[in-house]
């Protein structure tokens, strides 16, 4: 049995340590930090991820991980939600990042957005409800699975063939429901 325990505030803290470095290697840190944090994040096999990573081929465990076994917190509709996200990427016309692009779908006020006129798109605020922490996750989340990636040095994102298919609704898929804070109280 296996724990893994993780949370957005550990890779900003490993992100910052490895920017502090000298620029030799760091490019090769921030990509096993990235690859680190997508497998935390994705709703994929655990197993077939592991084992792709060394190189082989597996199709899925079946019963062994939390997402064979269906332990996931899903979000209800994922095939709507991945389109509202693809939706406003493409209207961004793919020349922006994932903070960017969830202040868009979050309906920010933010003085770039007003300057760039996005908040007159028809992807504005859309996700405003679900917040920036849930959406930033969701962008991730289909950057993990094939329907965005990361372009160019500052990491703009755009939309893959693979993500292409999921705007016409021929591809669905699988987001996690943002984890909700619960109070702590003192004893």
């Amino acid at each position: 049995e296996c724990c893994l325990f993780h949370s957005v505030g550990d890779f900003h803290k490993w992100r910052r340590m490895i920017d502090d470095q000298p620029a030799t290697g760091r490019d090769i840190a921030v990509r096993a930090l990235q690859g680190i944090a997508d497998f935390c994040n994705s709703v994929t096999c655990r197993h077939q991820a592991l084992v792709r990573h060394f190189g082989q081929e597996l199709d899925n465990c079946g019963t062994a991980c939390d997402v064979c076994l269906n332990e996931l917190d899903l979000v209800a509709d994922p095939l709507v939600v991945g389109q509202k996200i693809l939706s406003s990427v493409y209207r961004q016309e793919q020349n922006f990042g994932v903070d960017y692009t969830a202040k868009v779908l979050t309906g920010s006020r933010e003085q770039r957005i007003l300057e760039n006129g996005h908040d007159q798109l028809t992807t504005y605020g859309l996700l405003a409800d679900d917040g920036q922490a849930a959406v930033k996750n969701w962008i991730g989340q289909l950057i993990g699975q094939g329907y965005l990636e990361k372009r160019g040095e500052y990491g703009v994102l755009g939309i893959t063939g693979q993500g292409w298919k999921l705007l016409k609704g021929e591809e669905t898929p699988q987001l996690l429901k943002p984890r909700r804070r619960t109070k702590k109280t003192r004893e």
